[in-house]
C-alpha cells in the first residue's frame, strides 16, 4: 500500500508540473489593443499594423490628411489579422506627395 500511495503522489506531482509547464510556456495572446498606427514616406502614407496573434478580426487604417485640396479622409483596405505574422493596412494621401497625414486611426470589424 505504501508503494501505491508513493506512486500515486509521484504521478500526481509529475502531472501537475507538466501542466504548469505548459501554462508557463504559452505566450501571452495579443489583442486589438496591441495594434498601432503610424506614417511612412515623409508622412504622406499612413498605416495600421496588428502583431501576429492579435485575434480574429478585420481592420483598416483611416487617415486624415491635409494638402492642396484641403482636408480629406482616406481609407486603407480591410485586412484580416493573422495568427502567424504581423499584418498592415496602408493608405496614401489623396494628392501625395503634396499632402500630409495629420492623424491615423484603426477601424475594426
Amino acid at each position: 500500500m505504501r508503494r501505491t500511495v508513493r506512486a500515486a503522489v509521484l504521478t500526481g506531482a509529475i502531472s501537475l508540473l507538466a501542466a504548469s509547464g505548459a501554462v508557463l510556456a504559452t505566450p501571452a495572446a495579443a489583442d486589438p489593443a496591441d495594434c498601432v498606427t503610424g506614417s511612412d514616406n515623409d508622412t504622406y502614407q499612413a498605416y495600421a499594423e496588428c502583431p501576429a496573434g492579435a485575434g480574429d478580426f478585420e481592420f483598416r487604417v483611416v487617415a486624415d490628411g491635409a494638402g492642396i485640396s484641403g482636408f480629406h479622409t482616406v481609407y486603407g483596405p480591410w485586412v484580416r489579422a493573422s495568427a502567424d505574422t504581423a499584418v498592415r493596412s496602408e493608405v496614401v494621401c489623396q494628392y501625395a506627395p503634396k499632402c500630409e497625414v495629420i492623424s491615423a486611426s484603426i477601424e475594426f470589424r
